[in-house]
């Protein structure tokens, strides 16, 4: 059933802008929220009209909302209700029919999303923050295309054009650094990118957990050169022992220490003895090996075959359940075990038959038991993991995904990669803007000749909106890249030359006007809140 509202926008409506406003549909039964009911559906004035009515006490229900779905956090809910507000009041400040409508479109979005019934999120507590914060950031950016759109007689470039025009420079052996800057003809209007090309002759690379003092020190030496890395566990609610908040999402090595096996199947940049490779790494075929704590006798080992992640359960091998399979697990079969594992760390056995929870950002693994004895009370709670047989040894690797190019090709396939259902991060695994969204993005990539290339794209700007996956693959491709991958984007994208950050991050979106830097840590860039780096790639001299 169509919402009130979206009826009486109809006659206003092209094909383009029924489309875009057929992202984020009310998932509830209920066809009209209780905010809604009073709202005049005559015509799309009298609706305008409602609506800036309708969103006086808005901001304040939001915040309410989003500290309830995230666990009383009021620092983020606050965020959410703030970047809502802003961009209300972008749209409302437009002169367009179409900046009406889509501000009807956000405001009556956000009263069905907050209206929703709390049975909805039992297993996704912070479903209503992450659809708040996605829905504004969608609009946001219709908001900056139509901004552009309004200017007459603005040149514009391709992307090879602005790629051509970039300024090179060499702030140290082995590293180039340029600014892509200017008003294209994709649809985002301009881009602002810091882009950073790696000479692997002269550079390699060490990915790092930063969360630490210690290692967040290198990050601002005069000589460091670094990125953002991969995914961590931030807004998602519940996130429960032995997670916690901040941990990576992923597979990440350390100089041949493995911080996070590959619990879910992710495209990744990784380091062999052999060389770099930008490529999906998975679980398949690894092993595990539970051992009775202090004797190090092994008391259960198995491995995860081929084609035995989030199937049907078969007890005759070893399958792997994560988030993308769903929240649960099959019911097991009499003669299975599962074994719930968070990275390394073993979180729970069970033998009845029932299903099981998955955890958040690990991994479920039912296998055959054929009644060995085991002594829960005395099993190290510590879970070692083997890598393939015959497989290089990895040196670094920061997983993130998905996969941008491939065989210099564009090739996102977000299934292929876990990122469907409830697998860390909802913002991927259930995007409902079908990628249209223009956001802050970070992207990594390899050329034929093995340079490595990140590309730091700035958003949240009306002077630079940021860009989809495919727009940030385009990139990537036209800057020679054969095979990318995308990183950690939003907030958390940080390019940093020399000890300085050269990139805008925010948490906050910027209107018209508003400055944001040049893209070289000019003025404005750190006004407004920022997210601090968890995991970075740290770009080191060979000996």
């Amino acid at each position: 059933m169509s919402a009130p509202w979206l009826t009486t926008l109809g006659p206003n409506l092209t094909e383009t802008s029924r489309e875009t406003l057929s992202a984020f549909p009310n998932t509830s039964s209920t066809p009209s929220p209780t905010l809604l009911r009073k709202a005049s559906l005559s015509s799309l004035e009298s609706l305008f009209t409602s609506c800036e009515e309708i969103l006086k006490p808005l901001p304040k229900q939001i915040f309410e909302a989003c500290k309830k779905a995230l666990d009383g956090d009021e620092k983020q809910a606050t965020m959410f209700s703030n970047r809502f507000k802003k961009v209300a009041e972008i749209l409302h400040s437009g002169d367009s029919e179409l900046h009406k409508i889509y501000f009807v479109a956000l405001v009556c979005r956000a009263c069905e999303i907050i209206d929703e019934p709390d049975s909805f999120s039992l297993n996704n507590l912070s479903r209503k923050a992450l659809r708040v914060r996605a829905v504004s950031d969608f609009y946001y950016s219709h908001s900056a295309v139509l901004y552009h759109l309004s200017i007459p007689e603005r040149s514009t470039s391709t992307l090879p054009q602005l790629i051509a025009e970039i300024i090179w420079s060499s702030p140290a052996i082995g590293i180039q650094h340029g600014l892509l800057s200017g008003l294209t003809n994709l649809p985002c209007g301009p881009i602002r990118a810091n882009v950073m090309i790696v000479d692997p002759n002269f550079r390699s690379f060490q990915c790092l957990d930063v969360r630490s003092e210690e290692n967040q020190r290198l990050l601002v030496q005069t000589d460091a050169f670094a990125v953002s890395g991969g995914f961590f566990l931030f807004s998602e609610a519940p996130i429960l022992e032995p997670s916690k908040r901040t941990d990576p999402v992923g597979a990440l090595f350390s100089n041949g220490e493995m911080i996070n096996p590959p619990l879910f199947s992710r495209g990744s940049l990784i380091e062999i003895e052999e060389g770099v490779r930008v490529e999906v790494i998975d679980i398949i075929d690894w092993t595990f090996e539970v051992n009775v704590e202090q004797s190090g006798v092994c008391v259960l080992k198995r491995k995860i075959t081929h084609r035995n992640v989030n199937v049907d359960v078969d007890t005759n091998t070893c399958v792997a359940y994560n988030r993308a399979y769903g929240m649960k697990t099959p019911t097991l079969l009499s003669n299975c075990i599962a074994i719930s594992v968070v990275n390394t760390k073993l979180n729970s056995i069970t033998t009845a038959s029932t299903s099981v929870d998955i955890p958040l950002a690990g991994i479920v693994i039912i296998c055959n038991f054929s009644g060995e004895e085991l002594c829960y009370d005395k099993l190290s709670n510590q879970v070692i993991w083997v890598r393939p047989q015959n497989s290089p040894k990895i040196l670094n690797c920061m997983s993130a995904g998905p996969m941008l190019v491939s065989n210099s090709s564009v090739d996102i396939d977000k299934d292929r990669e876990d990122f469907t259902k409830n697998a860390p991060p909802v913002t991927f695994s259930q995007d409902e803007t079908f990628d249209t969204n223009l956001l802050p993005r970070m992207g990594c990539g390899m050329k034929s000749n093995n340079e490595i290339v990140f590309v730091a794209v700035d958003g949240r700007d009306m002077e630079a909106p940021g860009v989809t996956l495919h727009m940030l693959a385009e990139i990537l491709l036209e800057l020679g890249c054969v095979s990318a991958v995308n990183f950690d984007g939003g907030s958390s994208k940080r390019m940093i030359i020399g000890g300085q950050d050269v990139d805008t991050h925010s948490t906050e979106v910027r209107g018209a006007g508003s400055g944001g830097g040049s893209g070289g840590g000019g003025e404005g860039v750190h006004l407004a809140p920022v997210r601090t780096l968890k995991t970075a790639v740290l770009m080191t001299m060979k000996i």
